[in-house]
């Protein structure tokens, strides 16, 4: 007499085996399509300043509105001198780049580029 169980659990853990990895499988491919199907947004960064939208960073267009960028040696008083000659302008249009100058953009431009100026000199 011939004992069949061992063949009998053989043949059904290859089975299970078999099902398990095709789930595993399945659960995987579906994961991925989730995945690949809802692509994340890319993320953009606006910069406003004084209620103006700016295609660039708040340093370079400060630098650029007082004027720094043919200057190879900037101080702090390169940056208070610039700022003088942009509050001559005050209320007249800038041709150069299109904006109106007014008193506040030039007092944001006048202490942003002077905080970054100290902050870099202080480190060191």
């Amino acid at each position: 007499m011939t004992n069949y169980f061992p063949v009998g659990l053989f043949i059904w853990l290859f089975i299970y085996f078999l099902k398990e990895n095709n789930d595993t499988e399945s659960i995987a491919r579906s994961i991925a399509k989730r995945n690949v199907s809802n692509p994340e947004p890319k993320k953009h960064i606006q910069y406003i300043s004084n209620g103006r939208v700016l295609s660039d960073t708040l340093f370079y267009y400060y630098y650029d509105m007082l004027s720094l960028t043919e200057k190879k040696q900037v101080n702090n008083e390169t940056i208070v001198e610039h700022a003088i000659e942009r509050y001559a302008l005050i209320n007249k249009i800038d041709y150069d780049y299109q904006w109106p100058i007014a008193t506040r953009d030039v007092n944001a431009a006048k202490a942003y580029v002077l905080e970054r100026y100290y902050y870099m000199t202080n480190l060191n």
